[in-house]
């Protein structure tokens, strides 16, 4: 079997793509197709363009309803639905918010409490209007702000996978940013993808993914963050408070989707431990952890969840990190923010890895072409490939994911 690697700069991110198979030219034809896919969701859903249907709907708010894309209110009558399973612990109208706490276009600072005050007032996915037959959305007030970050990039891999899918291809790992990552089938090995949830300070989980459950999440409040006295303050918020998230340092959800791995991982962080049991019973099929905070960093353990699977606890120890064998070796990246998962090898020790494929996409008579650059000569070597393709970095910055 041929393995071929790709990546793509994009939503502020890097997603890298594996794919295993028998004819490497179908296998790059096929992953280029699935990256342009995550460019044009990047197209529509990302608050940053101005042409993007998200834009529109922000530039709109208070206004007349906004004619989208279908697909758009299909997503976002989800977000709805989410907001209110979760109760109210995922919700997309936060933008305000995280405008307030200087989020936007930067890394954080203390809010203007007058300004803070207005921004919470205007956070509810009660006031956005939904017209699938129309397919048109409203945000009932002025000031209100669509952000996709918690949905956006597991929405965005979940069509490209689609795309993989529809081509036939039998093995492929897919990740966006380190923090989401979705894998069909099974490597050249054939020992299935296997990934590594870090906490920072704290032992790395290895698991692996397969095919009923082949899609993992992590978010954290690490990251894009600021420290305010002895509080680190990260671009996770809680939309109810109004403020970030404090009671949790890392939550990893894992199921048969990216999109709501995405957004309950995001949700999880922000109930914490103590919300665990209403996801139980609203989301069978996802299976999540969650490591509270410990604020005077002394050892406990913390008791952790499955959803759908009511007694499969397990427990995690919380506190000064402990070493393993093997390496570490950071790998090249444009990410800021700090990753949450590592390579393991089979042994489970720690394998080095640097990203050594790049592609950029141009325009050349209209059409998008994707160039391989060579970035190390000892990482073409096959035994180092297939090292690459059981790995995935997972950070735990889970409200930054657009």
């Amino acid at each position: 079997m041929s393995e071929v690697a790709l990546g793509l700069e994009s939503m502020a991110t890097r997603f890298e793509l594996i794919l295993a198979g028998d004819d490497p030219v179908r296998l790059r034809a096929a992953g280029e197709e699935a990256l342009q896919e995550i460019e044009r969701v990047e197209a529509l859903l990302s608050r940053y363009r101005p042409s993007s249907a998200i834009a529109a709907i922000n530039a709109g708010a208070g206004g007349a309803p906004i004619r989208v894309d279908p697909r758009v209110v299909t997503l976002l009558r989800l977000c709805a639905d989410l907001s209110r399973l979760t109760d109210g612990a995922f919700d997309v109208t936060v933008g305000p918010l995280l405008r307030a706490w200087g989020f936007v276009g930067g890394s954080g600072a203390p809010p203007d409490p007058a300004a803070l005050a207005r921004a919470r007032r205007l956070v509810g996915m009660d006031r956005v209007e939904l017209d699938t037959a129309a397919s048109t959305v409203r945000l009932a007030q002025a000031g209100m702000e669509l952000d996709l970050g918690a949905v956006g990039k597991g929405y965005a891999i979940d069509r490209a996978i689609a795309v993989l899918e529809e081509h036939g291809v039998p093995g492929a790992l897919l990740h966006g940013g380190t923090s989401s990552v979705h894998v069909i089938g099974q490597p050249t090995s054939g020992a299935g993808w296997r990934v590594a949830w870090r906490v920072p300070g704290r032992p790395d989980r290895p698991r692996a993914l397969t095919a009923p459950r082949p899609a993992l999440s992590v978010s954290a409040r690490h990251g894009k963050a600021f420290v305010l006295g002895d509080r680190l303050l990260g671009h996770v918020l809680d939309p109810r408070r109004g403020e970030p998230v404090f009671a949790s340092l890392s939550a990893c959800v894992v199921g048969p989707t990216s999109t709501l791995c995405d957004a309950l991982s995001t949700a999880l962080l922000v109930k914490g431990a103590g919300g665990r049991a209403a996801l139980t019973e609203r989301f069978p099929g996802y299976s999540a952890w969650v490591v509270a905070a410990a604020s005077d960093r002394s050892r406990r353990t913390v008791k952790m969840g499955s959803f759908g699977a009511p007694g499969a606890g397990a427990q995690v120890r919380c506190g000064p990190a402990r070493t393993r064998p093997g390496s570490r070796i950071t790998p090249r990246s444009r990410l800021k923010t700090p990753s949450t998962a590592i390579p393991t090898s089979r042994n489970g020790n720690r394998i080095s890895q640097t990203s050594g494929y790049r592609t950029r996409a141009s325009k050349a008579s209209g059409q998008h072409r994707m160039r391989r650059t060579t970035q190390s000569r000892n990482f073409v070597k096959a035994h180092l490939l297939r090292r690459l393709c059981s790995w995935i970095r997972a950070p735990a910055a889970g409200g930054s994911r657009t």
